[in-house]
């Protein structure tokens, strides 16, 4: 567990490699840790290792088929390679263990959303922000959603709240300043 946690602080400082090394130790002195392949899974798509990541996750998963983080983050890397159905097996299966996973609940609507779902990835949307009201991008994503549905007022609402929520957050200000330019306000749109 000490190696675990030390691994955590070397990731959450940016030092990647050093993480690696030292969640493989914490896994040779503890071979049964999901959560370490989970965490070296993490560490190893950072360094553009998606194999290797995907084999941890499945090692996590075999050691504990209910854990939701791995369970996520396969499903985005499912997605990323174009698994658009496994990946949505693997969100829902992370929300049938874990109902108030917020990032599975943004993950799933974002995949719905590119079916065309808008109403499902909305509620999913919803869901997020209502289990981690600041989770900006879920806000950002939604509006999003409401602009191709059509609802305006909804997606200036969303990236507006994503901008307070985080002022840094480019996408959403982008989105802000495109829904102002299509509205003909160009005013509002080089402000945002």
């Amino acid at each position: 567990v000490v190696h675990g946690n030390l691994a955590c602080v070397y990731y959450e400082q940016g030092l990647i490699d050093l993480a690696i090394d030292t969640y493989k130790r914490a896994i040779e002195l503890q071979a049964n840790f999901p959560d370490a392949y989970c965490n070296l899974a993490n560490a190893l798509k950072e360094k553009g290792q998606v194999k290797e990541a995907e084999e941890c996750y499945n090692t996590a998963l075999r050691l504990c088929p209910t854990h939701a983080d791995s369970l996520n983050n396969l499903a985005n890397i499912k997605r990323e390679q174009g698994y658009i159905e496994e990946a949505t097996r693997l969100y829902l299966k992370a929300l049938d263990v874990f109902p108030e996973f917020a990032a599975a609940h943004s993950n799933l609507a974002s995949v719905l959303q590119q079916q065309g779902k808008l109403n499902e990835a909305l509620l999913h949307y919803k869901e997020a922000i209502r289990i981690s009201s600041t989770f900006a991008d879920a806000y950002s994503n939604m509006g999003n959603t409401l602009k191709e549905m059509g609802d305006i007022p909804g997606a200036l609402q969303c990236y507006t709240r994503a901008i307070q929520i985080n002022p840094a957050f480019a996408d959403a200000h982008s989105n802000l300043a495109s829904i102002h330019k299509d509205s003909g306000n160009i005013p509002e749109a080089i402000d945002s």
